[in-house]
């Protein structure tokens, strides 16, 4: 069932969230609660479900909502899949700050303090900004605009208010009902049985070009850095992750070279070994700084010097006569790079698409 809101909120804020989904429904937007009477996997696939058929996400913060792993899950799930989250900050209770990190400041509504008055007209206002097919309800103005309960809101003055927008509306508002269950879709194995197959045969193709040991080392470390960069929830659901995993991946391609280098040496100073140590210590900086604060402004940082280093290791291998083991390495490395630069501007459409 298509809705215009999804209302994410903390058990203990039921009242706030019913109040909310009823002053939305006024001003002719549909919300959910979520499914009802599910629990563990199947009702995480439940919420999922109800998630991606949203137009919009909304968040009911609070002392109650703090440090809630559920609620993090929901806000990033519409993330990932491009649905606008707008938090509504029922108190001071000061934002967590893995969930300030995928709400754009413009989509905080704070319902305390001098702003209460107006609270609820920001609130329903930014939500039909966000939701396309969200509809004004015709000939009745904003009711939820002179809702003051915002300011403080407890369980006597929600009671009132929910009385009072049922009045103002002019006609009788049911209760919000809560969707009927309906079982999960099953896994689209299909479509993971393609996406492998199609890997083995690009990881196959690659191999047969520049050899299968040099493909192999390159495809470990880039499913090792997923691996360990996979460790941090926050990383794991970033829409960096692709980037991260392949940057990371290049980074430990980088080290196995150097060990490689080192060791297979009989003494005296490598050969390159200056140049290589040099471009990883750059590299290691961008990455560092990609997984530390994977935004736009890392993104393009990584672009520009993934695109920096395309170009010097073609001009390399084009200029003077080079061996064909060290072509096909640095012909590798561009092609490396090249998806990193793909998987990049990926991440940085969806985190600038999340964040306005």
């Amino acid at each position: 069932m298509q809705h215009d809101v999804f209302i994410s909120f903390s058990d203990s804020d039921s009242e706030i969230a019913e109040a909310l989904a009823e002053a939305l429904k006024i001003e002719g937007l549909s919300a959910t609660l979520g499914p009802a009477g599910v629990r563990g996997k199947a009702g995480e696939r439940a919420v999922d479900e109800e998630i991606d058929a949203s137009g919009a996400l909304l968040l009911v913060f609070s002392w109650n909502a703090r440090g809630s792993r559920r609620l993090l899950r929901e806000v990033e799930r519409a993330v990932d899949e491009g649905t606008p989250v707008v938090s509504f900050h029922a108190d001071k209770t000061p934002f967590d700050p893995e969930l300030e990190y995928y709400i754009a400041p413009s989509h905080r509504i704070s319902a305390q303090g001098a702003s209460a008055v107006h609270a609820a007209e920001r609130l329903v206002e930014t939500v039909k900004r966000l939701v396309p097919r969200g509809e004004t309800a015709a000939g009745r103005g904003s009711t939820a605009v002179d809702a003051g309960v915002f300011g403080r809101p407890d369980t006597g003055e929600l009671h009132e208010f929910k009385k009072r927008l049922r009045r103002e509306g002019g006609e009788a508002h049911p209760d919000v009902k809560r969707p009927a269950y309906a079982p999960p879709r099953k896994r689209p194995w299909t479509k993971i049985a393609i996406s492998a197959l199609a890997v083995l045969f690009i990881l196959y193709a690659l191999g047969e070009q520049f050899g299968y040991y040099s493909v192999g080392v390159m495809a470990g470390c880039v499913l090792a850095a997923g691996l360990l960069i996979g460790l941090a929830r926050s990383r794991r659901r970033s829409p960096m992750f692709p980037a991260l995993a392949l940057t990371g991946g290049h980074l430990l391609w980088f080290a196995a070279g150097l060990v490689v280098l080192v060791l297979g040496t009989a003494g005296g100073e490598p050969a390159g070994l200056d140049g290589i140590m040099l471009d990883a210590g750059i590299f290691a900086v961008f990455f560092l700084g990609l997984l530390l604060w994977p935004g736009v402004v890392s993104g393009a940082a990584n672009v520009a010097l993934s695109v920096l280093f395309i170009y010097l290791g073609l001009k390399s291998i084009a200029g003077d006569w080079t061996p064909p083991e060290v072509a096909s390495a640095v012909t590798l490395h561009a092609l490396l790079y090249a998806g990193t630069i793909i998987a990049l501007v990926y991440g940085m459409v969806k985190v600038w698409w999340a964040r306005h």
